[in-house]
């Protein structure tokens, strides 16, 4: 478990699962990757194992848009600072597309 202000998910770990808690809320944060299609998705999971949500990881989108119930308020998106990047790929998810953990203004 851990604060964090950044998910530290890397391609090359992935399918990899890691417990955060954000705003005092703990799941388990599992990310896998479709080589088919080039895209990485998001499941979540409370600490039972049971699934709850999820997503396709989706360039500057609030990871979990579409779910109210988890009591998180920060939105959670995959971006870049450095803003070379437009999307979320296998050539850098985890550098420098990173999933950052934000407040919600």
């Amino acid at each position: 478990m851990a604060l964090v202000d950044y998910m530290p998910f890397v391609a090359a770990e992935v399918p990899s699962s890691k417990q955060f808690v954000i705003d005092g809320q703990q799941y388990t944060y599992r990310i896998q990757y479709n080589e088919t299609f080039d895209f990485y998705s998001m499941i979540v999971s409370d600490v039972d194992g049971n699934v709850l949500y999820t997503t396709r990881i989706v360039y500057d989108l609030d990871l979990l848009h579409a779910i109210v119930t988890l009591g998180i308020e920060k939105l959670i998106k995959a971006f870049d600072y450095t803003s070379e990047n437009t999307a979320v790929d296998s050539s850098n998810f985890g550098d420098p597309v990173k999933i950052y953990v934000l407040e919600d203004i």
